[in-house]
């Protein structure tokens, strides 16, 4: 069997343009990576039904995905946390 050419070298040859968007669907989940210039793929989404599944799609393994991800540095559990407060003031300035 021959060698595989690389992405990087389809990337180069005109081939895969960079910025396209590859797909990959498995047992419904369906995952999205863009081509960089240099010939690395980034998988920039997957649309599982649960935030620890998003993990498990970008790790393999089962994790906290409330621990897991942030926004801008700050993580899920804690932004929950802030909504939550968040939503008892309003309903306290609304009684």
């Amino acid at each position: 069997m021959a060698e595989r050419t690389s992405i990087k070298e389809l990337v180069e040859a005109g081939v895969l343009p960079v910025g396209g968007v590859l797909e990959f669907t498995r047992k419904g989940v369906t995952y999205d990576a863009v081509i960089a210039a240099d010939g690395r793929v980034a998988v920039v989404k997957a649309w599982p039904d649960s935030i620890s599944a998003a993990s498990k799609a970008a790790t393999g393994k089962w994790t906290n995905g409330w621990e897991d991800w942030k926004l801008d540095g700050v993580g899920l559990d804690d932004l929950e946390e802030a909504a939550r407060e968040f939503v008892q003031l309003r309903m306290k300035k609304g009684a």
